[in-house]
Formats: C-alpha cells, structure tokens, sequence
C-alpha cells in the first residue's frame, strides 16, 4: 500500500484541507477512501480533498504522512497526476452523474456531519435513521446529500455573484473582489449545512407541521452540542422557510430554497425519478386526488416570477425546472 497523506494547510470556508492520494493505482485510492466513507465528491482526478478533522483517522488506516512537495513529486513519478483540464474533466462528470442512486447514500452527510456539526453520536445516528426511515422513496439520504452538496457550490458561486436579484455591481475589479468577500463573510456554511441536515430529517407526507418539527429538532440538538442559541435559532429559521421556499430573508436562505428546489431543473430521468419517488410517498392519497392536488403545487412554482432566489440557481436551473413541471402538469392533464 502507498497511500499518502499530506499536511492540512489549505483553508477553504473556515477549515483546513489536505490531499489523499496514491502512488500505486486509482483503484488502490478508492479502496482507501470507501474505507473512510469519503463521499466521491471529495475526488479530483488524482486525489481527495481530505478535511482536517479526517487526517488522522487516515494515518490510522495506514496513510503515510509526507510533505505537500514529496506527495506531488510522487504522484508524478507514478504518473497519476493529472492537469487541470483532466480534473476539470472529472468534476464535470461527476456533475452530470449528481443523483445517481447507484452511489452509496449518506457520504457527503456523513463528511458534513463530522466537518461542520461534530463527532459522530447518537444524534448524527438517529438523523441517518430518520431518513432511512420506511416510505421515504424521495426524502432520504440521496436527497440529503444532494442537498448538501448544491449548498456547497451555490456558497462558492454565490460569493462572485452577491445579489439575491442577479442586479450585480459593474464597478471596478476591486469593488467586484470587495463585494465578494462581503459575501463570503455573510454567508454561516457551518449554519446552512446543519440546516441542510436537519431539513427533512421529520417527514410525514399527512403531516403540516415537518419543517417545524424538523426545525425544533434541529435547535435542540445544537444546543447540546454547544452551539450559540442565536446561531441554532438561525438554523431553525431557515429550515421553517423551507416549506414555502419562497421570500428568503437572506443569502443563506435563499442558498437552502435553491438547492432543496434544484431537484426541478434536473436531467428529465433525474426529474422522472423525483416524481415517482413523491408520488410513492403520497401512496395514501388516491390517483383522483393526486391529478386534483399536485397541479396546484406545480403550477405554483410556475407562476412566480423566480422559481430560484440565487442568480446561480436561476441561470443554472430555471429554464429545465420550466420544462419539467410543464411537462408533469401536461401528463397530469392527460391522465384525468
């Protein structure tokens, strides 16, 4: 075995990062990271990006530590470093591939978790239970990580786009640059993710009151683990604006609604399997109440002026959302 681990000196949203690799093969990197239970995300062509807080379960597994300059010089040797264009390449793909259920669920939960919330206890546990509750054919794990990760990027994309309304400044370079550290230092990751994780993790499709419950549960929990009461009261907000998804009060909100909200302008297969999975959780209500209530929640989307708050989410996604709930509500109408 030749994995290498290097020193975690590369901060990104308040924390520090290290790389993972191998000098041996891809296949002998990915056998290590499956180990750790890195989400796929974490890939980069030739190696994981690799939290702090998971360096030293890596040395414990068997990672080697050596310096950032030692690692490349190997990975070279072993001609596995790639260019960027070729890990530009790799992350595409891994974009086009987002939802695919063929992956294991739960990894980038678990990442977050550990990253931004604390060690694994008995409240990470029972969040994994709730979601991997009976019936959750939507709203579960898949659904959970792909949250988390849109949060992510939207973060990242949002710190060059700092308007809610797409009307960004056309100032200079340096105002530009200036607007974009505003941003950045307006936006909690660490809340956004916690509101992220605990979003549905109360589901009970006859129930009205999921994101509040879901919001309390999330407040007590970081309450124990420490958190300020403002800042869990911050995640309660935002995971009680999820069941409208509509008039966030800020960056961090609007960040949430778009990415709990991205599942509309995905790939028609990965839409097709959203709606089957709704339609499954909702098996209690009858295909003649289904036809009658589910148009009014598609065509209420519709009629907004923005289905996404964020100007990424939009030129991202709005126009495959359009066609998607348009297409629905045509079959919907078919069927009657």
């Amino acid at each position: 075995m030749a994995i290498l681990v290097d020193d975690a000196r590369w901060t990104f949203r308040d924390h520090l990062w290290c790389h993972l690799v191998s000098d041996v093969s891809l296949d002998e990197l990915h056998a290590f990271a499956g180990r750790l239970e890195l989400p796929s995300q974490l890939f980069h062509g030739d190696h994981y990006d690799l939290p702090e807080v998971y360096r030293a379960d890596a040395i414990a597994a068997g990672a080697t530590a050596v310096s950032s300059r030692e690692l490349v010089t190997r990975l070279r040797a072993a001609g596995l470093r790639c260019t960027p264009a070729e890990r530009k390449a790799v992350k595409a793909e891994q974009n086009r591939r987002r939802g695919d259920h063929a992956a294991k669920p739960g990894g980038l939960t678990r990442l977050v978790w550990r990253t931004h919330i604390g060690v694994h206890d008995h409240r990470f546990d029972r969040l994994v239970e709730h979601y991997c509750e009976p019936g959750r054919a939507y709203h579960n794990l898949f659904h959970v990580d792909a949250v988390l990760s849109h949060v992510s990027d939207l973060a990242r994309a949002e710190a060059d786009e700092p308007t809610l309304d797409g009307a960004g400044d056309e100032g200079n370079g340096d105002n530009q640059a200036s607007q974009a550290t505003d941003t950045a230092n307006r936006i909690d990751l660490g809340a956004m993710m916690a509101a992220a994780l605990y979003h549905d993790v109360i589901y009970d499709p006859r129930a009205s009151d999921n994101e509040a419950a879901s919001a309390e549960l999330a407040r007590h929990d970081l309450a124990e683990l420490g958190w300020e009461a403002d800042r869990a009261a911050t995640v309660a907000v935002m995971i009680e604006g999820t069941a409208g998804h509509a008039d966030p009060p800020d960056l961090a909100s609007a960040i949430l609604f778009d990415a709990d909200l991205a599942i509309l302008g995905a790939s028609p297969e990965h839409y097709e399997r959203y709606r089957l999975g709704v339609r499954e959780e909702y098996s209690h209500v009858s295909d003649d109440d289904w036809r009658l209530g589910r148009p009014r929640v598609l065509q209420a989307y519709l009629d907004r002026p923005h289905i996404f708050a964020t100007t990424t989410g939009r030129n991202r996604w709005a126009g495959a959302a359009r066609t998607n709930l348009e297409q629905e509500l045509a079959d919907l109408s078919a069927d009657a």
